[in-house]
């Protein structure tokens, strides 16, 4: 079955707009794996990072920025340091 990443996109950015950690995790998860966006660890890391401050007990959420840091270049971390460096 064929998923429908439009619709997807839009559910999620509606439930960021209410600062909703799932709908902010599922962004960082779909910009970390390249589904429906194209792959971006920056972007990925900022949504997950949206989520943890709405979510902080939740350590799912914690691991998945430890591992995204790790797997990043120092690009990418000066781009997660310097937002006004990305885009």
């Amino acid at each position: 079955m064929r998923r429908d990443c439009n619709q997807a996109m839009v559910y999620f950015r509606a439930g960021a707009e209410q600062q909703n950690a799932r709908a902010l995790s599922r962004l960082g998860a779909l910009y970390a794996t390249g589904t429906c966006v194209p792959m971006d660890r920056v972007m990925a890391y900022n949504w997950f990072s949206r989520a943890l401050a709405h979510d902080s007990k939740n350590p799912l959420l914690e691991d998945n920025l430890n591992m995204l840091w790790r797997d990043m270049s120092s690009s990418e971390r000066n781009q997660v340091l310097e937002p006004k460096a990305h885009h």
